[in-house]
């Protein structure tokens, strides 16, 4: 338990967090990687350059500030942030890394006037307090990955045992486990981790499951990106029979149990599709199913067509759209499209989904129907 002076020290740094936070995070980042150089192998050096990373923890640091007194309100937060960190196999021993990184950047940046010796001592209590919590909630869903038919600790080995070109520069690999034994049956939309060691440390990457699970293998479609050492490695030097390690599947973005009342829609752009596609195989299985609506927007001939007609078949309202050729949708199209009741969920490019959720609030359908993940670190939508 926080004492009643850390609280009030905490809550008296939120108007600077509001200010500085990007600054501290970004510092910290520095600091961390100058003196603990092994966090290369977590980070997408990518989300860096871009400045989202140190946004991401940003966001977490000002609502953990903010809601310091009442932890339900950061509850969502973090449990996305419990998944990512056990998608990517982070350990009781990074938090120190963390915490002394994170005092010495709010000393830098705010100075000695401000980064006073209470301040630092109440945010280092602060810190400790968040990092208890989530190595208590890692270790369980680690212990409870592990214990799961078919689940695992670490890295495992998979061999490819295909790889398809899908068009529009994406390959989809299907992964067999080396061992031949079972493996772990994710839920519909979880992803899973590759980890490959180039460019001097590893390079771990989330992956979107795309179908439903079935004990067996696991398939990825992974598009092509300019900036992404990883998709490049994946698309021009992974062949059938080489050997990979995958960390197990995880994600926070999941099907609600379906109510035959209520409507579902799926809602993706571009590669986006992956988990919607997981989702609706899992969904054409339902016995007693609602009514399911499923529409993309991509450029160009649409991938994954055999997947959609099979949609369609099983009595999905189905519609793709070439944004090519038909242009972005408008929020009047989005009204019409999807049922004011409707559980909704969504995946694409970033301006896509804010666009997407912006549209779903004014055609009526409350947050909480309101589902969706973000590609990379996760943002608010008016930081897009």
């Amino acid at each position: 338990m926080l004492s009643r002076e850390v609280l009030d020290i905490i809550r008296a740094t939120v108007p600077v967090l509001e200010k500085k936070g990007v600054d501290i995070t970004a510092r910290m980042y520095e600091i961390m990687v100058r003196d603990f150089p092994a966090v290369k192998n977590y980070f997408n050096p990518v989300n860096f350059k871009k400045g989202t990373q140190q946004l991401t923890l940003a966001n977490a640091i000002l609502a953990y500030a903010k809601n310091i007194e009442r932890p339900e309100l950061f509850s969502g937060m973090t449990a996305t942030i419990v998944q990512k960190h056990c998608a990517l196999d982070i350990l009781p021993e990074h938090y120190p890394w963390v915490g002394q990184s994170l005092l010495k950047a709010i000393e830098d940046v705010l100075g000695s006037d401000v980064a006073t010796k209470p301040v630092l001592e109440a945010w280092g209590a602060a810190y400790f307090q968040l990092a208890d919590f989530l190595i208590a909630a890692e270790s369980k869903e680690y212990n409870r990955m592990e214990a799961s038919p078919g689940g695992w600790r670490h890295t495992r080995e998979f061999k490819v045992a295909s790889k398809t070109p899908q068009g529009n520069n994406i390959v989809t690999v299907t992964l067999e486990p080396v061992d031949g034994k079972p493996v772990y049956k994710y839920e519909a939309g979880q992803y899973m981790t590759f980890k490959f060691h180039f460019n001097e440390f590893d390079q771990r990457r989330h992956y979107s499951l795309r179908e439903k699970s079935n004990g067996k293998h696991y398939t990825v479609s992974v598009k092509l990106e300019d900036d992404g050492a990883v998709s490049q490695y994946i698309h021009n030097k992974l062949n059938v029979g080489d050997v990979v390690e995958l960390l197990p599947p995880f994600g926070d973005f999941v099907l609600r149990k379906p109510d035959p009342s209520v409507p579902i829609a799926l809602l993706s752009g571009g590669i986006g599709i992956t988990p919607l596609l997981s989702m609706g195989e899992a969904l054409m299985e339902v016995e007693n199913k609602p009514e399911i609506h499923f529409y993309h927007w991509a450029r160009g001939a649409p991938n994954f067509t055999k997947e959609i007609e099979n949609f369609e078949k099983t009595g999905f309202k189905v519609k793709v759209f070439d944004s090519e050729k038909t242009g972005h949708p408008t929020a009047e199209e989005i009204k019409a499209l999807v049922p004011k009741n409707a559980d909704c969920y969504f995946v694409g490019p970033k301006p896509f989904m804010k666009f997407m959720e912006e549209s779903l609030i004014k055609a009526g359908l409350p947050e909480k129907n309101i589902h969706y993940e973000f590609y990379g670190p996760t943002l608010h939508f008016d930081q897009i």
